[in-house]
């Protein structure tokens, strides 16, 4: 639930109760142990921020953006995020629910191909937060005067509802859950922004609802697996590599970028007494600012998420956005 807790010194506070969804690989200092932190928080909210800000103009994007939260040159926020862990589990080793598939005669889980690189030889090298796990997280508004809180709630309820916090949040780890907070809407005639942003591109594919948060979650995992690998034969890789990069076959990164995200966010949520699944997909300009880029090049990376969002809209109950 989240209500005002104090009005003073032209300060206004909002406390938000949070409940962890799915396990959360929020690291601190040492990128090893587990622990809440509001610099990340603040920074995946300047994210949710951008995508929603509908500003085209990048200096005036940049100046807006460094306004509503801070600079290395000002240091000056408009909001203030502080975090309490009051009932957060920890876990280092347990292993995840089993849901298996099968490649070249090994079985696999389908969770730990979405923790992709938080495993070696078998083991997390990454604590978590569990799931069930609690905790409050207040935004303190330093200036009341300001017309800026309401795109920062809008952030924050995307943020919350599409995304989730710490590593491996685009494959539907660090979800969470926040009573009462209103779901925002994604539906824009923007166009195509050079960095992920809601636009008339965007869709949400909806998927069923389950009992548990691994069932929810393993869904969504083996329909973006399975969609990605339709694009192509899977000793072939020009398709997929527009989805993202790297993409290792045999320790080698056969994509032409080191790293390129991909646009797609995957995220589990509670809804009535159970847990639905939905993927996100939220485009941007390919290789934009970049030497290398070109139209073409923009037409083959949107033909080819074109092409997994046929397959996502099959195996999920369609585009709801």
């Amino acid at each position: 639930m989240a209500f005002n807790i104090s009005r003073y010194y032209g300060q206004e506070r909002m406390e938000f109760d949070v409940e962890v969804i799915t396990p959360m690989f929020l690291g601190g200092a040492d990128q090893k142990t587990a622990e809440l932190r509001s610099a990340s928080l603040k920074g995946l909210l300047r994210f949710w921020w951008r995508a929603a800000s509908r500003i085209e103009d990048a200096v005036a994007l940049r100046e807006k953006e460094n306004h509503i939260f801070g600079s290395a040159e000002t240091n000056k926020s408009c909001v203030s995020i502080h975090t309490e862990d009051e009932h957060v589990k920890y876990e280092q080793t347990r292993k995840f629910p089993s849901h298996p598939y099968s490649v070249k005669g090994h079985s696999l889980n389908i969770l730990d191909y979405l923790a992709y690189g938080l495993k070696q030889k078998n083991e997390f090298v990454r604590d978590r937060i569990e799931p069930e796990s609690r905790f409050k997280i207040t935004l303190i508004f330093n200036d009341k005067k300001s017309n800026n809180k309401d795109e920062i709630i809008r952030a924050f309820s995307l943020l919350v509802h599409y995304g989730g916090l710490g590593s491996r949040n685009r494959n539907g780890y660090g979800g969470v859950y926040i009573d009462n907070l209103e779901k925002e809407k994604i539906s824009s005639q923007q166009q195509l922004a050079p960095f992920p942003a809601i636009t008339k591109e965007t869709r949400c594919f909806e998927f069923s609802e389950h009992n548990t948060w691994h069932d929810a979650l393993a869904e969504l995992g083996f329909a973006y697996k399975d969609a990605r690998l339709s694009l192509e034969n899977r000793h072939r890789f020009s398709k997929r590599s527009y989805i993202s990069a790297p993409l290792m076959d045999s320790k080698e990164n056969k994509a032409p970028l080191e790293r390129h995200a991909k646009p797609y966010f995957l995220h589990v949520g509670k809804e009535g007494g159970g847990y639905k699944g939905q993927i996100l997909y939220m485009p941007y300009k390919y290789l934009a600012g970049r030497k290398d880029f070109s139209e073409k090049k923009l037409i083959e990376y949107l033909d080819a998420c074109n092409s997994l969002n046929k397959e996502l809209e099959l195996k999920s109950r369609g585009d709801r956005s």
